[in-house]
């Protein structure tokens, strides 16, 4: 419902911007879910291994029987799509049309925002229902992690804060990184 009573009358039978308010969020929050659900699922995979979606959420692959395919993360993936097509939708049936009442904006414009709903409820069930089943492999991650320099952004970030110009800082941790690698000593190595 509404808060209120529209005080203008054109703006009563004319306007329905609600539609592209729920419309764009609903696009909006389907495209964070389908970024989510892409590093959920390259996180899934053997290259990574940080995490495995439960079986009740998975289903075996057709062609690679040792491959097991997160299904609920590739559907809400898709599902974005409806989202945003819907919000491409109600925004085109309102392009070009007088502000008055008329069929284009207040029938068809709106066509598609309740297949919408319907498809971001399912996303969230889906979402809700794979998240609260994941389970994590904290030591791979941590082992990854231990291995490559994915913390060098926030070492040179520090001590710009601390001490020098970020230019500095990143430019001196560039050169430490270069001879790390030569020398085939990973982050973890620096504590020993």
């Amino acid at each position: 419902g509404f808060s209120e009573v529209i005080d203008n009358s054109i703006d009563c039978v004319a306007s329905r911007d609600y539609g592209l308010d729920i419309a764009s969020s609903m696009a909006a929050a389907g495209n964070t879910l389908s970024r989510f659900c892409f590093d959920l699922y390259i996180w899934a995979t053997p290259d990574y291994g940080y995490i495995e979606v439960d079986d009740a959420d998975a289903v075996c692959s057709s062609i690679m029987p040792q491959k097991k395919n997160p299904w609920t993360l590739e559907h809400i993936k898709g599902k974005a799509s409806h989202l945003e097509a819907a919000w491409i939708s109600v925004i085109n049936a309102m392009k070009n049309t007088p502000y008055t009442h008329c069929q284009d904006v207040n029938g068809e414009a709106l066509h598609w925002l309740w297949p919408a709903m319907r498809e971001m409820e399912g996303c969230l069930e889906m979402m809700t229902d794979t998240v609260s089943g994941l389970k994590f492999n904290k030591e791979r991650a941590l082992e990854t992690a231990r291995g490559n320099f994915c913390t060098a952004a926030e070492l040179a970030n520090t001590t710009h804060y601390t001490t020098v110009t970020l230019q500095d800082s990143s430019s001196s941790l560039s050169s430490l990184l270069d001879l790390m690698s030569e020398s085939n000593v990973s982050t973890d190595d620096i504590a020993r």
